[in-house]
């Protein structure tokens, strides 16, 4: 993700693929070594990573390990060794990000990883599901509650001929989502969680019946906690699992055991891009770049201005500046939130007591927020966050001169359609090659809702 939000840290991922880090820095969770690495520290402020690669494609947080993935197809791991969750072979944990060789994904290029709170799943390019740790409950997917100290492949999917382009991870459960837009789902069924209309648990993947989805492809999936949300090529939203909080927004409390169509509140009338879910709430990122919340807000990690849960989604934001802002992925962890802009702006919100919000710990004004709050110190660094932000100026100004009726006279790009010159503006929102056919990831990293370049037919020039 170009941002994470673990249990009570943050990560963000900038432009040119430098990771940086804040909240509690325990057990190497947040990788400065063991010279910084002061077990229990705070880092309040958001901080590069000195010890990683760059460029940095992706970042998962767990509740004690992180997961990196570079634009190389490299991952690395870090934090506590717990059931083998950093899937390097031993328990035992690592201060700094170590590097999983590719040998144990048959060589294959990483495009994700998922960390959750005692297992890590991972994708790779050419579709296969690998995980590792605590394999209670099946979540590991490979047909035993056997813990795994190093990443194993899911082989009944590889068998099936799946072809996986999303994974996400649950407490004890794990879905892949893949080409054709089907849902997989293994694990703890506990609270109908999996989607099979029970909760029973599965020791190896099964799909979700389409018929729950309408026949409809599925385009996004996210999870944690005891719950998940699907949205559909069309912009739907399915949510279904544990419903206490009111994190599935159907405006009651309700557990659902397969998933549901969400048809409640002002957000039925939005089309979704892509939901992040924590632990008992849920974000939703929308086309017109809006954001939405519902779920536990005991921490105000719904961004709302107040204490209060919702049943059903708000739009947050709208009391503020951050209402004109243009949202392109949104993450969620235990009590705290965090979402990018295509400017490139990081902004956060609800339990800041650790520094997760990276907006320092000097004073409670800084420990709680109850809207959105823009990170500041990037600005002036000149770093933004995402790797799919708008185009700098300087970017574009080449262009622009050689569009002009008078600069540009003898320019080739005369010569060209507009289409062929839209997409030579819109490829400077530099996109990896390997996750320019993977529409779900460029989703998860933001690249849907950054604002494309037209050309206006009247003066020839590209606008917003």
């Amino acid at each position: 993700m170009a941002v994470a939000c673990g249990y009570n840290q943050s990560a963000a991922v900038s432009e040119d693929g430098f990771l940086f880090f804040c909240g509690e820095h325990q057990a190497g969770l947040i990788g400065y070594g063991d010279a910084a690495n002061k077990h229990d520290a705070k880092v309040a402020v958001f901080t590069q990573a000195q010890c990683i690669p760059a460029p940095v494609l992706m970042v998962s947080l767990g509740s004690v390990h992180t997961g990196i993935v570079t634009d190389e197809g490299e991952l690395f791991m870090c934090g506590r060794g717990n059931h083998g969750i950093l899937g390097v072979g031993d328990l035992n944990g690592r201060d700094i990000p170590t590097r999983i060789p590719k040998n144990l994904f048959h060589g294959e290029a990483v495009l994700m990883v998922a960390c959750r709170y005692t297992h890590t799943a991972v994708l790779t390019q050419p579709g296969m599901v690998y995980t590792f740790g605590n394999g209670k409950n099946g979540r590991l997917g490979h047909g035993d509650e056997v813990d795994q100290l190093s990443p194993k492949r899911v082989d009944s999917l590889f068998t099936k001929g799946v072809h996986a382009v999303m994974i996400a991870a649950g407490v004890a459960h794990t879905v892949a989502l893949d080409k054709d837009g089907n849902v997989f789902t293994w694990g703890n069924g506990g609270k109908g969680r999996l989607g099979h209309n029970d909760e029973q648990n599965q020791l190896e993947p099964v799909e979700v019946n389409p018929a729950c989805f309408g026949g409809r492809k599925i385009t996004f999936i996210s999870a944690n906690g005891l719950h998940n949300a699907a949205v559909t090529a069309e912009g739907l939203l399915f949510t279904w699992g544990l419903n206490a909080s009111g994190q599935l927004g159907h405006n009651d409390n309700t557990t659902r055991f397969t998933p549901t169509l969400m048809q409640t509140g002002p957000l039925a009338q939005a089309l979704a891009v892509m939901a992040a879910c924590g632990v008992r709430f849920t974000l939703v990122v929308t086309r017109d770049g809006g954001l939405w919340a519902t779920g536990c807000n005991e921490m105000e990690q719904l961004g709302l201005g107040d204490f209060h849960d919702r049943f059903f989604f708000h739009q947050v934001g709208l009391s503020n500046g951050f209402s004109r802002r243009r949202v392109t992925t949104a993450a969620a962890g235990r009590h705290h939130s965090a979402v990018v802009t295509s400017d490139g702006e990081i902004w956060t919100w609800g339990a800041g007591c650790e520094g997760e919000l990276g907006h320092g710990v000097s004073s409670l004004d800084t420990q709680f927020l109850t809207v959105p709050t823009r990170v500041q110190g990037f600005d002036e660094e000149h770093t933004r966050i995402g790797r799919f932000v708008r185009p700098r100026a300087e970017q574009t100004l080449p262009v622009l001169m050689s569009l002009h009726t008078r600069l540009g006279a003898q320019s080739l790009l005369s010569t060209l359609s507009d289409d062929s010159i839209e997409e030579i503006i819109n490829s400077l929102v530099a996109v990896p090659g390997r996750v320019r056919e993977n529409r779900s990831l460029m989703t998860l990293l933001g690249f849907a809702n950054v604002p494309r370049l037209r050309m206006c037919r009247t003066c020839n020039l590209p606008v917003s």
